[in-house]
């Protein structure tokens, strides 16, 4: 069976190399715009039985070592990884390794054949539950955004996105009641309110309404909650944030899509709601007071 690896565009990985064939000498092909075949399909079966999946008849194929197949094997040190970086393909890269051994039957020992799969940009679809919380790693599938976000000085690899209208980068949050003196707690950003974004009142309400983030490209990602209502209530909200990871900077915008919550569920509906943006503890954010 074949190693397949699907990894962001541009994000690191490692190729590692495992044998027991230290001291021998070894090559490997690479097919840098193709993926591993089957024997039905350009790859065979050795006579010892061993499977060949890279293309050896691939236009592109090339030997790490250079030269034509197998002139200049050099002795495999021993188990190693090597780095590199997802390239910018649309297609799979492969690759095959081939170690001289005189104990087996082919003279040589073949190893697995390992895939890459290069993961474009793209979105995450997040929870609509009442409450529910979305862990959103930046580099990783599906999103691939760049791997940190700088929020007040703080290197992020991920963020924390509530169905409650808001992200935090430190730590995940349920509660629907916000106060700019929790807020002032918080590493967070957003329209902080008691939303239920999948609420359809058995299909007469409002919803369901979405939470999306979404990788728009150059380094900028976007969080959307469109058509959300707030809890129990026929009021939606649709606004959304915006995060350039070039120059750590928020935005936060289509404000004219929050909607007043009308506050039908008796003491539900007269929750607060809380927008803007707080460093968090560690930099001493202050309760700046309530505005109605």
């Amino acid at each position: 069976s074949s190693a397949v690896t699907p990894k962001c565009v541009g994000s690191p990985g490692i190729l590692n190399y495992v044998s027991t064939q230290v001291g021998l000498p070894y090559d490997t092909a690479l097919v840098l715009s193709g993926p591993l075949v089957p024997a039905s399909a350009g790859g065979f079966l050795s006579p010892g039985g061993q499977a060949v999946n890279v293309n050896i008849g691939a236009p592109g194929l090339s030997w790490l070592n250079g030269g034509a197949p197998m002139t200049l094997m050099t002795p495999y040190p021993g188990n190693y990884g090597f780095a590199f970086s997802t390239p910018p393909i649309l297609t799979s890269a492969s690759a095959q390794s081939v170690w001289v051994d005189p104990t087996h039957a082919d003279g040589l020992a073949i190893s697995q054949g390992a895939q890459l799969d290069p993961v474009q940009a793209g979105s995450v679809v997040c929870a609509t539950a009442d409450e529910a919380i979305t862990t959103v790693v930046f580099g990783d599938q599906p999103l691939c955004a760049p791997g940190s976000f700088n929020f007040y000085g703080t290197a992020y690899t991920q963020m924390h996105v509530m169905s409650n209208g808001f992200i935090r980068f430190d730590a995940p949050n349920q509660s629907w009641t916000p106060t700019p003196a929790t807020a002032a707690t918080y590493a967070m950003v957003g329209y902080w309110t008691d939303l239920h974004p999948g609420w359809t009142n058995g299909g007469a309400g409002p919803g369901p309404g979405t939470v999306t983030v979404s990788n728009l490209g150059a380094g900028v990602v976007r969080i959307d909650w469109v058509n959300c209502p707030y809890y129990c209530t026929p009021a939606t909200v649709t606004f959304g944030i915006e995060l350039d990871f070039n120059t750590d900077s928020i935005t936060i915008d289509g404000l004219s899509g929050i909607q007043t919550n009308p506050g039908t569920c008796g003491s539900v509906g007269a929750d607060g709601a809380l927008l803007g943006i707080s460093c968090g503890p560690t930099l001493g954010a202050t309760d700046p007071g309530g505005t109605n």
